[in-house]
């Protein structure tokens, strides 16, 4: 199997969807994945766009509201199936967990082996001072009342789409 059907398997192990488009296929399918009202962070991803109908600056209770968070992820984790948020001014943190689906946008060149890895990567972006990410892995669960409930602590959806354009 290749790196990026490991990611896939794992991924989907872990409780997530992935879909797999061209960067071309890529808006179309971010549109088919939002549920209103949704909220998002600019992508900053060479010709992929976030849905028009979404709040990209939202006060509290329109991201209370939102039903679909949209965010990039600067890195996926093969071995876990497991995509990086960081946190930044821009309010990807809150719009990774308030909403109950949460789709992250993640190129297949940005997909490392490990967890070892994307450390190595990471550490660029802490000598800025950009210190601050989480390692999603799946949707938020939780035992702690004894059975294993989805969403209590961020989305209970979480679906990764990879831009892969070989």
């Amino acid at each position: 199997m290749s790196a990026i059907d490991d990611f896939s398997s794992a991924a989907t192990a872990a409780g997530a969807s992935v879909q797999r488009v061209s960067r071309t296929a890529a808006t179309e399918t971010l549109k088919e994945l939002t549920e209103q009202p949704a909220v998002g962070v600019p992508l900053e991803i060479e010709d992929v766009s976030l849905p028009d109908d979404l709040e990209t600056a939202p006060d509290e209770q329109t991201l209370r509201a939102a039903r679909t968070g949209i965010t990039a992820s600067p890195l996926g984790i093969e071995s876990l199936g497991s995509v990086v948020i960081p946190s930044s001014d821009d309010g990807t943190g809150p719009i990774s967990l308030f909403p109950e689906r949460q789709i992250a946008v993640v190129e297949r060149t940005n997909i490392v082996a490990d967890v070892e890895s994307a450390f190595a990567r990471l550490a660029k972006r802490y000598q800025t001072g950009a210190n601050d990410a989480v390692i999603v892995t799946g949707p938020s669960s939780t035992g702690d009342m004894g059975a294993l409930v989805t969403g209590v602590h961020g989305p209970a959806e979480l679906h990764i789409v990879v831009i892969d354009d070989e």
